[in-house]
């Protein structure tokens, strides 16, 4: 079976999607990208599907998106997440972007650029890889090294800490502070 990797989001060009379209041009054999893209620039869409049609290799393709309620639904049947953002700005450096969260609750093996908070967190859980360096070879090189063994243990390790970072108990952690809140509030609003 083929290793089944995806990017999902907006199609946008400020997100350098045509470097995910470079990124399949140099991926092994048995290693296929999938983007899951919602679109406003039907020019930029057009742009890229001519970029996939040049390449060679079949390995990338667009997909339709989904309703937001079904993302991690249609990327469960993924084996690799991955998610590229390009440099150390402080934007970058601090991310924690929702696909993060969402390929964990695919339970998906997650693959990034070495942005320092997703680098550290995907560490300590040890759900994926994140490439060497900011370079498209660094991300192949991390991408064309996986086996479904490894994978499938990174797999398993997302779904271990799935719960721990639903939006249910995150919810249940906002309420809370949102009720502390109010309740220390609530003599003062007396008075």
């Amino acid at each position: 079976d083929p290793i089944r990797v995806v990017h999902h989001g907006g199609g946008i060009r400020k997100r350098h999607i045509e470097d995910f379209v470079r990124l399949a041009g140099l991926l092994r054999e048995g290693v296929e990208l999938d983007l899951v893209l919602v679109f406003r620039d039907e020019n930029y869409r057009e742009e890229l599907l001519e970029q996939i049609e040049s390449l060679e290799s079949g390995r990338v393709r667009l997909v339709d998106p989904v309703p937001l309620r079904e993302v991690a639904i249609k990327l469960n049947s993924y084996d690799v997440g991955l998610h590229m953002l390009w440099g150390e700005s402080a934007n970058h450096t601090y991310a924690m972007p929702n696909k993060l969260f969402e390929f964990i609750q695919a339970r998906l093996c997650v693959a990034t650029t070495p942005n320092r908070e997703m680098k550290a967190f995907i560490a300590a859980h040890g759900i994926g890889i994140t490439a060497a360096d900011w370079s498209l070879e660094a991300m192949a090189e991390g991408l064309n090294g996986l086996d479904h063994a490894r994978i499938n243990e990174y797999k398993r390790r997302a779904d271990a800490i799935a719960r721990e970072y639903s939006a249910e108990r995150a919810e249940a952690k906002y309420r809370w502070v949102v009720l502390d809140a109010l309740a220390r509030e609530a003599p003062e609003a007396a008075t």
